[in-house]
Formats: C-alpha cells, structure tokens, sequence
C-alpha cells in the first residue's frame, strides 16, 4: 500500500471516529434533556409550587425575608432513594400543606452541559442524593434538617427552618444596619464632593475674576465697580473663598463696596476676614507686613467712622 494511499484512509477513519462521536454527544445530551424534562413530570413537582430558577428563588428570599428549602434530586439516572422521599415526604399532605407558605427550590441535577446551578449540591460540599437543605439569599447553606436523606421528616425539616430563620433574622437585622451606615456615609461624602467641587469652582471664578481685574487695570479702566458689586453680592449669599491667591482682593473689594454702600454691620464683619487673610499673606510675604498693616489701620478707621456717623444719624 502507497503511502498516499495510507494517509488517505487515516484521514477517513478519523473522520469517520469524529463524526460518530459528535452524533454519540449529541444523542447523550438530548437524552438526558428528555430525561429532564420527564422528571418534570412527576407528581412531585406538579402538586407543589417549586422554583426551578435559583435566581428567582434567592430574590424571593431577599425579598420575603425568608430562607430557602431547597430539595436536590438528580434526572440523569435512577435515583430510588429520591424516589422513596418523593412519594414518602414530599406528596404527604403534611408536607404539601407545611410548604405552602415557604420558599422551596427544587435543584435536579441534570449533567446537561452549561445547564447553570446543575453541580449547585457539590458546590455546597455536599454528595449523594436525595438531600435537603435550607440556604440564605446568598445561596449559603444556613442549616440541615436531622437526617437529611431518606430519613428526614417534616417534623426535622422545620426544626432546621426554624433554626435558619433565626439566623435569617439576626443576619437582616444587621445587615440592615450596616446597610444603612454604609448609606450615610457615603451620602455624606457625596454631600462633601458636592460641596468641595462648588466650593473649588466658586474659587476659581474669584481667581479668573481678580485677574480680569489685574489685566483691566493695566488697560487704565476702572475695574473696582465692575467686581466689587459682584463680589459684595456673593458674600451676602453666604460665600466664602479658600484660596490663598483670592482671600486678601476678595475680601478688599467686599468691604470697599460695603463702605461705598454704608453697610456698617457687613463691613465690621469683613474686616475680621480681611485680617485673617492678611495675616497669610503677611507670613508669606514678611516684607510687606507694614503696608498691609498700614493698609488695614486704614479701613478700620474708615469703618469706624462710618459707624460713628451711622450712630449720630439714627439718633
């Protein structure tokens, strides 16, 4: 046989092996898709109002404040004991009526590829089946019945629920309170990144603002009744400038407007604002500390003498 010939017929045979294994893998899972859909089928899961979707289930637990009682059976092979719990447990009027008011969630293990929740027992730690359980909201395992295979009773299962609900309670309690801290705090940083971002931006509008001022008064314009009324007006709204460039010209302009406006109470007030800001640019500029304490001597008698003639005229 050529060695052409050989290659041929490899490559005829793999395929061949290929094809037969893709129809094998494709025959597997619809058969375990019918044996799914066959155990839906059952009594069990007809006569009770199961939750097939985990998802669902564990909103209805956050929602309701409840736990989960989640049963784990498998439809990909027999499954006797599941069978006997079945018809022995699960159909008995004593269970079907205990159940109404609760959240049960029905897990069959399938082994459909991708099926999500399928491997869901294993992922608790937990092997063989039947099983039963009782989980949170968040899907962790909260308590177990007594004998949580074939043994387990009624009587068992609510013990286990009863204990899970307790938990359930403290947990929401809490988780309500940490819940709500979080909440406040991060309101109050909003409220702080609020109120950090308008006080940088009104920052900046009095620093573009002073040097609009500079380069007017370089031009030879009268630049103070263009500013000072604006900045006088903003002070009288509560604000406030932070930074150090804008403290001493903002300051100076409000209380140059209030004395042209004989406002005696705004300007009193000014000018223990304009002292602190002076005060910083002092210790950053030392020699030029006598002009700027000659500067504020002059206000102060400027404010006092308004407010002595304000005193005279009221009487």
């Amino acid at each position: 046989m050529s060695f052409v010939r050989l290659k041929c017929l490899t490559f005829a045979i793999f395929t061949a092996a290929a094809l037969f294994f893709n129809v094998s893998a494709q025959e597997n899972v619809e058969d375990l898709q019918r044996k799914y859909q066959s155990e839906l089928e059952k009594d069990y899961v007809k006569n009770l109002n199961w939750e097939l979707d985990f998802d669902i289930a564990k909103k209805r637990a956050k929602d309701e404040k409840k736990a989960i009682i989640v049963f784990f059976t498998r439809s990909y092979a027999p499954c006797p004991p599941c069978e006997r719990v079945e018809k022995e447990l699960i159909l008995s009027d004593e269970f079907i009526k205990y159940a109404k008011d609760k959240i049960i969630y029905l897990s069959i293990t399938t082994k459909i590829p991708d099926r999500k929740y399928d491997y869901l027992l294993s992922k608790l730690n937990y092997s063989g089946f039947p099983t039963i359980s009782i989980l949170s909201e968040e899907g962790r395992v909260l308590a177990d019945p007594d004998e949580v295979a074939v043994n387990c009773t009624v009587k068992s299962i609510d013990a286990a629920y009863k204990k899970a609900m307790e938990v359930v309670g403290i947990y929401g309690e809490e988780k309500a309170k940490i819940v709500a801290q979080m909440k406040k705090e991060f309101d109050e940083v909003q409220k702080k990144a609020k109120e950090y971002d308008e006080q940088a931006q009104f920052d900046l509008d009095v620093y573009k603002s002073i040097l609009k001022m500079k380069k007017m008064a370089f031009e030879d314009v009268d630049s103070f009744e263009v500013f000072a009324k604006d900045f006088y007006d903003k002070y009288k709204n509560g604000k406030r400038t932070q930074l150090f460039h804008n403290n001493f010209r903002y300051y100076d302009l409000v209380l140059r407007y209030a004395l042209e406006k004989k406002d005696v109470e705004t300007s009193k007030e000014v000018v223990g604002n304009l002292e602190e800001a002076s005060e910083e640019v002092k210790n950053r500029f030392p020699r030029q500390a006598t002009d700027y304490n000659k500067y504020l001597r002059n206000l102060k008698n400027r404010v006092r003498a308004f407010d002595v003639k304000n005193n005279s005229e009221s009487k």
